[in-house]
């Protein structure tokens, strides 16, 4: 019985995770953060950068060298064109690299890291049409420690206790 339950719990918060993506689509398809950009979109780009250990400044809501030379990097891990523009696209895989993480972090807290990873292989295979590609190990990492690093309010960037693999 509690097999079943955990089936169904986790089909029921899968159908969710594809249907917040399905709904955000819309809304990103319209945003571009480009170098000379300005405000809370800014922001929240950069905290999400630093968050991911990609940018290392704290978020000032201006796109300058450093947002666009982070953009580049990110783009890069997760193939994407790159082109230091945050786009539909760009900001769509950030999107989903959170995602992500709240997924693992919520259904394998606490479990050790190859727990974390058949979490998260999981849910990939059950959501082919979102093309979540994890292009390194690094990639992976970062995504799945996004939200432990949020829920913790630690000073520390989120890769700071791993080690090189």
């Amino acid at each position: 019985m509690k097999k079943r339950f955990t089936i169904v719990y986790s089909f029921l918060f899968a159908l969710t995770f594809l249907l917040l993506t399905t709904m955000t689509e819309h809304a990103e398809a319209h945003s571009v953060l480009q170098n000379g950009s300005e405000g809370p979109a800014v922001t929240d780009l950069q905290q999400q950068l630093v968050q991911l250990d990609y940018l290392h400044t704290a978020p000032t809501g201006y796109y300058g060298p450093a947002t666009e030379e982070a953009v580049r990097q990110f783009q890069a891990e997760f193939s994407l064109g790159v082109d230091g523009i945050a786009g539909p696209g760009t900001l769509h895989k950030l999107k989903e690299v959170k995602q992500m993480a709240r997924v693992v972090h919520g259904e394998a807290r606490g479990e050790p890291y190859k727990g974390q990873v058949a979490v998260a292989a999981v849910v990939k295979n059950r959501s082919i049409p979102l093309n979540f590609q994890i292009r390194s190990k690094e990639s992976f990492i970062r995504g799945t420690h996004l939200l432990r690093f949020m829920m913790d309010n630690t000073h520390s960037p989120p890769t700071a206790h791993l080690t090189r693999l």
